[in-house]
């Protein structure tokens, strides 16, 4: 299928935002939105208009891309080779091109971009082709939008994380070998899988192997022209232990994370001695990437010269600073990081030794001396040391020093190598997790006196509950097994009473909702003493009044009563209990 002829006579292709769009997009009175200019761009390609708008509407949601949204694959096409894209989201089933043909066309002419399958289709031959031909993610529509779509956020980061990284590490491996191309010793270098990532034109005339033939190959095949077999070398023991390695060395020296070892190999010339300087490569956050190596022919006459030299330059792609001084504490050498550690060139620590101790912090000065008597008494053992500097800007920065010993033949001690690392992030970093430790524990012991509190005032609360309980059972005792009626009025409606209470007035037990004192009291208004009480009573002066009163039963009869009245008051409202004693003739 010739995709790109029928897109060029049949398509006119529409303007597709640049970087400038975005930049112009992000514009809020003539300023431009850092936030926006951050964000990820994507291509969103479907042939469904509807599903283009509710996709950028969740992808644009998240705050973290831009999107510009294609009905037709290769229209899309045109849009990649013209513009840059950080991933690029597109269906399966599309008129004139599929997603995957889309696909395969894009990674034919060199694209790396990040490349996601969306789609309803979830054949397993389809996953599988969109796999093989370099897709990232194959993700099936259906189901929650929220869910899907926060699958799809995901994957996009991912895939354009994993992209970058990728990027950030072949930049590295080609700056590295532009690096090493420069050092004049025979260098190599190895990734953590023991792959080359950089063979320098001196390894090429020692080996009479070609850079383009090397890197790339693991399996220990570098190893080949110095012993005609595959196996680990010196500068394996960087990456994992390799204890058969050590015993065919004529000399080993492991010092920290370094190792110095002559042995005998085969080269172009013929079988020669040799030393060979491992070392580690570090990340920007100094962890373990690789390894680096120098080999040097070496005569007896020479050993120090050489060493220093590989020292040299080694410490060149160093980040620390490294120095290394005589048996006198003279300076031999110092790299050229120490400008940026402490504000000083090399040249003004080799002219004037004295300089190390001169920056030492006052309160560290002590501390540091006696670091240094330790090192001079243990030649081959020397701990880490950290402790202060003020740079010649004035600045403090915290350092972590380590040592090694220099020996020459016969294990003659011929100085020490220093290495300097700076640690101020990792120190205030410490500092600001103890404060932050201190703060919590605060935080931890106030909780704690709170829960006290709350527990205090639950047992309490539990306790006055338990104190209810029992008041309630006895005024239900009181109320429902008295022989005298008792009655409760709010605002002249009965709202309780007891049985004995209904069988004086002659009511049933499911009427005394609907008895009212006025009809029990018909006369009420004749007896002014009564209303004077009754009155008294209900406003709250009065306590516990008694009097005579004529009642009316249900069946229209009177009957004569003796009542005790009582105020009882609650929050928000007032009730009247009333005690009734029937009164009869004898009476």
């Amino acid at each position: 299928m010739s995709c790109e002829k029928n897109m060029q006579s049949r398509y006119k292709l529409p303007e597709v935002p640049s970087a400038s769009f975005y930049f112009s997009k992000s514009r809020e009175n003539g300023v431009i939105r850092s936030e926006d200019c951050l964000k990820k761009r994507i291509l969103y390609i479907d042939d469904e208009d509807s599903l283009l708008e509710i996709g950028k509407l969740y992808l644009e949601r998240s705050g973290n891309f831009f999107v510009t949204v294609c009905n037709d694959p290769m229209v899309a096409y045109d849009m990649i080779n013209t513009n840059f894209f950080d991933a690029i989201v597109s269906d399966y089933e599309m008129p004139g091109m599929n997603g995957i043909e889309l696909l395969i066309l894009i990674r034919k002419y060199g694209h790396s971009v990040p490349f996601i399958i969306f789609t309803g289709k979830g054949r397993e031959e389809v996953v599988i082709q969109a796999l093989n031909e370099g897709a990232d993610f194959y993700i099936q529509k259906g189901g929650d939008n929220n869910s899907q779509f926060a699958e799809l956020i995901h994957k996009i980061t991912v895939s354009i994380e994993r992209n970058q990284a990728l990027s950030a590490k072949m930049e590295s491996e080609h700056r590295l070998s532009h690096i090493i191309s420069a050092i004049p010793d025979a260098t190599f270098a190895i990734d953590t899988n023991h792959r080359v990532i950089a063979w320098n034109r001196k390894m090429e005339g020692l080996t009479g192997i070609s850079e383009y033939d090397m890197i790339g190959k693991g399996d220990f095949l570098y190893s080949l022209p110095f012993t005609n077999t595959a196996e680990p070398g010196i500068i394996d023991l960087i990456i994992h232990d390799f204890p058969d390695v050590e015993k065919t060395c004529v000399k080993f020296i492991r010092e920290n994370l370094v190792i110095t070892a002559e042995k005998y190999v085969l080269v172009n010339s013929g079988e020669k001695k040799v030393r060979i300087c491992a070392a580690p490569l570090y990340s920007s956050q100094n962890f373990i990437i690789g390894a680096i190596a120098t080999i040097q022919e070496i005569s007896e006459g020479c050993a120090c010269c050489n060493q220093l030299e590989m020292y040299k330059q080694i410490a060149l792609l160093s980040p620390d600073w490294e120095y290394w001084e005589n048996p006198s504490h003279d300076i031999l050498y110092c790299s050229p990081a120490s400008l940026q550690l402490t504000g000083y060139k090399p040249e003004q620590f080799i002219s004037s030794p004295s300089l190390v101790q001169d920056i030492i912090h006052p309160d560290d000065l002590e501390l540091y001396l006696d670091h240094i008597r330790t090192v001079e008494n243990t030649y081959f053992f020397h701990p880490s040391f950290e402790f202060r500097i003020v740079m010649k800007c004035g600045n403090i920065r915290w350092i972590e020093r380590n040592t090694s010993s220099i020996t020459g033949m016969n294990n003659q001690f011929m100085g020490t190598l220093v290495s300097n690392r700076d640690i101020t992030q990792r120190k205030e970093m410490e500092k600001r997790l103890n404060s932050q430790n201190i703060e919590n524990d605060t935080k931890i012991e106030r909780i704690r006196k709170m829960e006290d509190r709350i527990l205090e005032k639950n047992s309490l609360l539990l306790t006055t509950l338990r104190e209810l309980r029992v008041c309630e059972q006895k005024f239900q005792t009181l109320l429902y097994e008295s022989n005298k009626g008792i009655v409760i009025f709010q605002s002249g409606t009965i709202i309780e009473c007891n049985n004995a209470f209904l069988n004086i007035f002659g009511y049933l037990p499911d009427e005394k909702k609907t008895i009212t004192l006025d009809a029990l009291i018909p006369y009420f208004v004749f007896n002014p003493d009564v209303e004077r009480t009754f009155d008294y009573e209900n406003s709250g002066k009065g306590e516990n009044s008694s009097f005579e009163c004529d009642y009316l039963r249900k069946n229209g009869t009177f009957f004569s009563a003796k009542v005790w009245m009582k105020r009882i008051q609650f929050p928000g409202s007032n009730l009247l209990m009333m005690h009734i004693e029937e009164l009869k003739f004898s009476q």
